[in-house]
């Protein structure tokens, strides 16, 4: 150990020795006069006695000093985009094709005029003018009073009837509730706490028979009937606003309605009139309608809202095949060439988590036969379904077999994603 510290010693000595030895012969090199004919520098002169060739002017702007990011205002202009007529833009977000923009796609309507090819931004017409909601050129959608008369129920699509294929018809889902109560506690949902009354499953319905991807369902309707205290709620597709599609908003909106009735807060006066168009537009129980009543009003009320009336179908295990019954209704439900007005519609009648009875099967068929409405018992298959599953199959049967309305295409979220077929980054590529 002491022969090891004694070398580094030694070697660090010689170490500075050969240092003080480099410096003095430096130093003295320094110290020596120039060799004859060796140049000397010059002093310095400042810039004005010194001759520079001028420069020649440059189109090119001069380049950044090193460590120095060049200003914006440096940069060439873009090119002028090519225009849209005749050349290959796009493809379009809405339809696809190559060609043109997504907003001069000749499918994309205008929500202010109803016209297409352009949308309400470049839209020629007043400013204002149109209602996005319900299509009419009286008022904006911010006044939108759809659905306080009594006849404004539906709101079906502008799409035409394909050859041989239905066009528009309304739905009208009735669930008789047999156990729930309208004095339910949202909160219970949220928070995981199911009783025996069942109110999820009015909830679940509700969600879906009135929601689809990125819309509501204008043309579907929903009338849950709560047996123990003779009351009914229809939920309108057509009127209502702000609602999401889970299960606790919709029991926030259904508590609420149910809680107290429509006010002056709500624009409505004391007789049900529309008393302030502004404040009945934005209010949160503007499509739900308590009324007094059972199962047995509640279907009547849906069999009388066409002329003649509509087709009902009654969900049953051994019934005929959707598809079936689908095609029977579909001579029913086309309207004749030149008739105006919606078509005929479909009121469709299931139970609950127990089911229905014989007694409320034996009450539909009574009461579609004094309708003169033709009944269809339907069946979805041998397994039994939750009720909203039904539902959810029942509509996507009645689009594919009879009629569709008018949906925007869905908007590619895995192609605008990082990394997922060859797409840009998704942070701020997609601006919903």
């Amino acid at each position: 150990m002491g022969s090891t510290k004694a070398r580094q010693l030694r070697r660090a000595r010689e170490l500075a020795e050969q240092q003080a030895a480099a410096g003095a012969g430096a130093g003295a090199a320094e110290r020596l006069p120039p060799a004859a004919g060796a140049a000397v520098a010059e002093p310095h002169r400042p810039v004005a006695e010194t001759q520079r060739p001028e420069a020649e002017p440059s189109s090119t702007p001069p380049a950044a000093p090193p460590g120095k990011k060049r200003k914006r205002k440096d940069k060439p202009p873009p090119a002028a985009a090519p225009p849209e007529a005749g050349s290959t833009v796009g493809p379009c977000n809405v339809c696809g094709r190559v060609g043109h923009l997504g907003r001069t796609c000749p499918t994309r309507a205008c929500r202010k005029c109803g016209g297409f090819g352009h949308i309400a931004k470049h839209c020629a017409g007043p400013k204002g003018a149109g209602c996005s909601h319900c299509g009419s050129q009286l008022h904006a959608a911010a006044e939108c009073t759809f659905g306080a008369l009594p006849g404004e129920r539906y709101l079906f699509c502008a799409r035409e009837a394909e050859a041989g294929a239905c066009g528009c018809f309304s739905r009208h889902f009735v669930i008789p509730m047999r156990l729930a109560r309208t004095d339910f506690a949202p909160r219970e949902l949220r928070q995981g706490r199911v009783d025996s009354r069942r109110m999820d499953v009015g909830c679940s319905c509700v969600s879906a028979a009135l929601f689809r991807s990125q819309s509501l369902r204008g043309n579907t309707c929903v009338s849950l009937c709560f047996k123990e205290e003779a009351q009914r709620l229809e939920v309108r597709g057509a009127s209502i606003r702000r609602l999401q599609p889970d299960d606790f908003s919709v029991a926030v909106r259904l508590h609420a309605a149910m809680a107290s009735p429509a006010g002056p807060a709500d624009g409505v006066g004391p007789g049900g009139e529309v008393c302030d168009a502004a404040a009945y537009s934005q209010s949160d129980r503007r499509g739900f309608l308590l009324r007094p009543g059972s199962t047995e009003e509640a279907v009547r009320a849906a069999l009388a809202e066409s002329d003649p009336p509509p087709a009902v179908l009654l969900l049953h295990a051994r019934g005929e095949p959707i598809e079936a019954a689908c095609a029977r209704l579909q001579p029913l439900l086309r309207r004749q060439a030149g008739e105006g007005g919606a078509a005929r519609g479909v009121v469709v009648v299931l139970g609950d988590d127990r089911g229905l009875l014989d007694d409320d099967e034996a009450l539909v068929a009574r009461l579609a036969g004094e309708a003169g409405a033709p009944l269809l018992r339907v069946s979805l298959g041998g397994v039994v379904l939750f009720s909203s599953h039904s539902i959810v199959l029942l509509h996507h049967y009645l689009d594919k077999l009879l009629h569709a309305c008018a949906l925007r295409p869905p908007r590619d979220l895995l192609a605008k994603a990082k990394g997922v077929l060859g797409g840009p980054s998704y942070k701020g590529s997609y601006k919903g």
